[in-house]
């Protein structure tokens, strides 16, 4: 199922029993009646457009930047991941440039170890839309944590937008910014909602 067997474990670690997202806004996955539904938008075309973008992103990126890697499990979307943060930052520009000129459908966004080429049509806020009509949820009715770029279309759209202590400062201008870092501050947003909830 591509990118969702991480998503699945976190999703029984979590004790959730909802429907969720995987890959950006890609694919939704329903654990409890097993069953797995695509983005309508990603049809042929995109799927080959990707294939194309796979290829590119291997002959001028992986095999000149030592240390990279392609994230295997990916299906909707194309990523790559690098250690090094510099060498991230050398990439990114080579790559949104290609990606601009040539497949204005597709957006790039990085965090200090990867870089993912994503259908603009499949991502993260397109896939809580995705979700929210699957589940017949407003999307002020929806709470979203996120700290790069390519968190911001989904972080602009939701009721409550949180982020991360150390999220990018693009991000932290739209969201309510926790005190704490990485899984500590999803903790923390956790919290929040329950208080919140409680009152209304």
């Amino acid at each position: 199922m591509y990118g969702s067997p991480y998503a699945e474990a976190v999703y029984q670690w979590m004790g959730m029993y909802k429907p969720f997202l995987f890959e950006s806004g890609g694919g939704i996955y329903n654990m409890s009646t097993n069953s797995l539904h695509w983005h309508p938008t990603f049809d042929n075309d995109r799927e080959k457009k990707l294939v194309e973008l796979k290829a590119f992103l291997k002959e001028n990126v992986i095999n000149k930047y030592p240390g990279t890697i392609p994230e295997f499990a990916k299906f909707t979307d194309s990523g790559i991941i690098n250690q090094n943060p510099k060498v991230i930052q050398k990439m990114y520009p080579q790559i949104k440039e290609y990606v601009d000129a040539n497949y204005p459908d597709f957006e790039v966004h990085y965090t200090d170890v990867s870089i993912n080429v994503i259908s603009r049509s499949t991502n993260k806020g397109a896939g809580i839309k995705f979700l929210c009509e699957l589940l017949n949820l407003k999307l002020d009715e929806v709470a979203f944590i996120g700290d790069t770029g390519g968190d911001i279309p989904g972080l602009k759209i939701v009721g409550k937008p949180f982020a991360p202590k150390n999220a990018h400062d693009s991000v932290k201008e739209i969201a309510e910014v926790m005190d704490s870092e990485d899984a500590n501050a999803v903790l923390e947003a956790y919290q929040k909602i329950i208080a919140y909830n409680r009152i209304q």
